[in-house]
């Protein structure tokens, strides 16, 4: 994980890693959301002590939103807050800064099943925006104070219609920005925001094209892209196995696939 200056020569600004645990566990349901310390854990201070250490100054804490608000527009889990700010001071009081993340891709008690991409639980069709704008305007307004805590609004959104995906991004910045939080928002694309499908219309309007049209009354936003670089972007395929036409395991390593997959979203920053 890091964020890239403009200029290549200049020093990385955040360089960093994911922390896993807060999301671990069955996808949760109403009622059975796992049990905190065998289902899923928030991770400890010596892991930030271990990779500041190596030189790190970056953490994304990955989370479930149904464990932080349990019902749409409910208050938030008093419990699963305070796990959360047991992590995020410590980082933060280091000098630290810890990106906050639902790991839910634009879902809210989704199907088990399909929780990726399922039709239940779908931000802006069945399940109402005022839904997250609820949950991110009160976690927001719970962190608004510490600089240190980037909003990275939602883990990979996917199998929506782009515009819906704009639509209820701004209504949560706006609603994040109510509360005075001035804090950096980590803005995510369609198709699990990769980097290598930045430019193209797999669900109808493409990223390039319909997050001109997110807005920030703060201006303080960074479009997010994640990327793998395994032969079909899944980072599921064996290390280093980049050839679409062998398959998943034997195939060559291709050395300019990283420039191959990032060129078309980084053109689109510099050009926007």
């Amino acid at each position: 994980m890091a964020t890239f200056p403009m200029d290549g020569h200049a020093a990385l600004r955040f360089t960093g890693v994911n922390l896993s645990g807060a999301e671990f566990g069955a996808v949760p349901t109403p009622g059975n959301l796992g049990a905190y310390g065998s289902a899923y854990i928030y991770p400890t201070a010596a892991e930030v002590n271990y990779y500041m250490g190596k030189g790190m100054n970056t953490f994304r804490l990955p989370f479930r939103w149904e464990r932080m608000q349990s019902t749409q527009l409910g208050a938030l889990s008093a419990a699963e807050v305070n796990r959360m700010d047991t992590f995020v001071n410590y980082a933060t009081a280091q000098g630290a800064t810890v990106i906050i993340e639902p790991h839910n891709f634009q879902r809210y008690y989704p199907d088990p099943g399909n929780f990726q991409q399922s039709a239940q639980g779908l931000v802006g069709s069945a399940v109402p925006d005022a839904a997250l704008v609820d949950f991110w305007t009160k976690l927001g307004d719970h962190y608004k104070n510490n600089g240190r805590v980037i909003f990275n609004l939602m883990n990979e959104p996917t199998t929506l219609p782009t515009e819906q995906l704009v639509t209820t991004t701004n209504q949560v910045i706006a609603g994040i920005r109510s509360t005075g939080a001035t804090n950096i928002i980590h803005v995510p694309g369609n198709a699990y925001t990769g980097a290598h499908a930045w430019t193209q219309n797999y669900y109808g309007t493409p990223n390039s094209v319909a997050m001109l049209n997110v807005v920030d009354p703060a201006r303080n936003i960074v479009f997010e892209a994640h990327q793998y670089f395994d032969y079909n972007s899944s980072g599921t395929a064996a290390s280093g196995d980049s050839n679409p036409q062998i398959g998943t395991t034997g195939s060559p390593n291709n050395t300019n696939i990283g420039v191959q997959r990032l060129t078309g979203f980084t053109n689109w920053l510099r050009a926007n």
